[in-house]
């Protein structure tokens, strides 16, 4: 009976664990499907920016490379020497075929086609092994008789590849920083609004630390009064290190006491004794006859 009760709650287990995962999964397809999408007007600025800086490759192997991938082939598809066949002649005279290379320069749109492959690094050995071999128009080609040709597709793959890559890269990750700034967070992408209040609550109530208690002075003033009695007047006043305006405190008092005793300034005789918190001990402040000032 035991044993089955741990099989049950283990696949309980592993199925909340699945259906978290998989819940997971589906939330962060969501989120990176959402920011390909945002991100398609940028990846159409960003195509028309390569397509712009292929057009000059485009025009370059055309002017290098237009009707220079023909060769003579025998019936087995095999490409001749160019010691047997010199040129277009010779094989049309041997009844062999003069034919051209399927990926070419010839135009533009095909210049484009062969760019896309070297970009993509599919196929592209071969059309940069008929570059290298070429030589003039209608000349049976020759292996690695032009090999300075070599750096045009260098600096395509560097320039037309790698950059261009790194451009549609950059715009989608600046498309995804975005949503995520908008979101709040890396994990705010990710809950629900409910989840998402009460994240903001409880990290604003983390935030929160505890106000400094601030240290009081209780200031004692004897007054006497026109019958030759004396009357205490307590006060609290606050510290002066704590407050930017510990000095009107004083001022306050004195005012109040006026006010209370009837008596000028010149008639009152104030003690002032200090009771501060244990952080902070300064001496007794001295007796003052006459009027009231705060130091």
């Amino acid at each position: 009976m035991v044993a089955v009760i741990v099989v049950v709650a283990v696949a309980i287990a592993v199925a909340i664990a699945v259906v978290i995962v998989v819940v997971i999964v589906v939330v962060v397809i969501v989120v990176v499907v959402n920011a390909l999408v945002q991100a398609i007007p940028s990846i159409f600025n960003v195509l028309l920016v390569c397509l712009i800086f292929w057009l000059i490759f485009a025009i370059m192997g055309v002017q290098l490379f237009a009707g220079k991938y023909y060769k003579c082939v025998d019936a087995n598809k095999t490409t001749l020497s160019h010691e047997i066949i010199p040129d277009r002649n010779a094989c049309l005279a041997e009844n062999y075929t003069w034919e051209n290379s399927p990926m070419n320069f010839d135009h533009v749109g095909k210049a484009y086609l062969c760019l896309f492959q070297v970009a993509t690094f599919k196929g592209w050995i071969q059309i940069m092994n008929d570059a290298i071999d070429s030589r003039e128009v209608d000349k049976q080609p020759i292996r690695e008789t032009n090999i300075y040709m070599y750096l045009y597709f260098v600096f395509f793959i560097i320039f037309g590849s790698f950059f261009t890559l790194n451009l549609f890269i950059g715009v989608i990750i600046d498309n995804f920083n975005e949503q995520k700034k908008k979101a709040g967070g890396s994990l705010e992408m990710f809950m629900t609004e409910d989840q998402k209040k009460y994240y903001n609550a409880m990290k604003k109530m983390g935030s929160k630390k505890p106000l400094k208690a601030i240290p009081l002075e209780t200031a004692s003033y004897s007054v006497r009064n026109s019958d030759g009695q004396n009357v205490r007047y307590d006060n609290h006043v606050v510290h002066r290190t704590e407050h930017a305006h510990d000095d009107i405190g004083p001022l306050s008092n004195e005012r109040h006491i006026q006010q209370r005793s009837g008596l000028s300034q010149y008639d009152i005789h104030c003690d002032i004794h200090h009771r501060v918190s244990h952080e902070d001990f300064r001496p007794t402040l001295p007796l003052f006859q006459g009027a009231l000032e705060p130091l």
